[in-house]
């Protein structure tokens, strides 16, 4: 992605073997940055890069420590500031019809959302 509107409209940018824990990646066009949450409680942030003739290139700069479950997210572009959500899990409930995972029970009145801003470059 690129140009102003590149992180105002979600897009598939790679994916990632063996992760399918994220629901959104953001992308900072600014800085060629793709921040993909965990929910181990982790956020990565790759670093885009250009290769020669044969697409891009990504590396994992950063992860930060945030809270299990936090893998719901939005990102900010004009603060810089991506937002996750997330609350304290209790236990696991059946999977929801037609599916085969289990769902996560939350403890009523826990949820939060966890602010990380870009430090200045």
């Amino acid at each position: 992605p690129s140009g102003p509107e590149a992180s105002a409209t979600p897009s598939a940018v790679t994916s990632r073997p063996g992760v399918s824990t994220a629901r959104l990646t953001a992308y900072d066009a600014r800085d060629a940055l793709v921040l993909a949450p965990s929910i181990d409680g982790t956020l990565s942030i790759v670093r885009v890069s250009p290769k020669d003739g044969s697409g891009d290139e990504y590396r994992v700069i950063q992860r930060l420590g945030t809270a299990p479950g936090a893998r719901t997210l939005t990102f900010d572009a004009t603060t810089r500031t991506a937002y996750l959500s997330t609350a304290k899990q209790v236990g696991m409930l059946p999977p929801a019809p037609g599916q085969t995972y289990p769902r996560r029970a939350f403890k009523p009145g826990s949820f939060h959302v966890l602010v990380v801003r870009a430090s200045a470059s």
